[in-house]
Formats: structure tokens, C-alpha cells, sequence
């Protein structure tokens, strides 16, 4: 396991940012905080739709690294919470018809064929 570093953090916050330029996201207030990720995960992002707030929060520990996270991990985990925002709403609307494990599934392949290729570019 990994600890991540205050450098990091800074690396993920503006990754979230220049995606968030890239791709217009913009009408959602961003919040971040640093070591508050759920447990298992690198990072995760929250969205309250009607305040107009994305939540993102970044994992003090990364599991699978034996002692060194690369900028390239972090920047990539950052691209991979935008796109989970650029999605959020269709995703919830999704899980009113379909089950969430599907939607989550599917979310999951959209946001790695972009990893794979949008990513890739910038």
C-alpha cells in the first residue's frame, strides 16, 4: 500500500480542474478534500445535483502500489472522477429502470474507452 502525498493531492486538484476546462463542466461548484476517500478506493466524487456541488475526495492510501504512486496514476484517477461527474445524471436516471450494478458497469466502460483515448491525447 501506498501513502499519497500533499504533491499529489495538488497534481489530482488540478487534473480535476484542466479536464473540467476541457470539457465545459462547468456548472457544478468544486469542493476537494484530501485523505477522506472511501477505503479501497483511489478517489471517488460526489455530486449533489440540486446545490450544484462535485464533491471530490482523494485517498490517502492506494492499495496495488508497492511503494510509489506516479504523477501519470494520479492525473488519470483525476480524468476518472470528471468523467464520473459528466455522467452522473445519466447514470441516475439509468438506475431508476435498470439496477445499479448494471449502470455502474456500463459507466465504468464509457469512462475507461475515454481513459484508453481522450486521456491519451491531452
Amino acid at each position: 500500500m501506498a501513502k499519497t502525498t500533499k504533491k499529489d493531492f495538488e497534481i489530482f486538484k488540478k487534473e480535476v480542474n484542466k479536464w473540467i476546462e476541457i470539457i465545459g463542466l462547468k456548472e457544478f461548484e468544486c469542493v476537494f478534500a484530501d485523505d477522506s476517500a472511501d477505503y479501497g478506493t483511489r478517489a471517488q466524487v460526489m455530486v449533489d445535483l440540486v446545490g450544484g456541488i462535485s464533491t471530490y475526495f482523494f485517498a490517502g492510501d492506494w492499495d496495488g502500489n508497492a511503494n510509489k504512486i506516479s504523477n501519470r496514476e494520479v492525473k488519470i484517477v483525476g480524468f476518472h472522477e470528471v468523467m464520473e461527474v459528466m455522467l452522473w445524471e445519466l447514470a441516475a436516471m439509468a438506475k431508476m429502470y435498470v439496477n445499479e450494478e448494471v449502470v455502474e458497469k456500463e459507466v465504468h466502460k464509457i469512462i475507461r474507452r475515454l481513459e484508453n483515448s481522450l486521456f491519451q491525447k491531452y
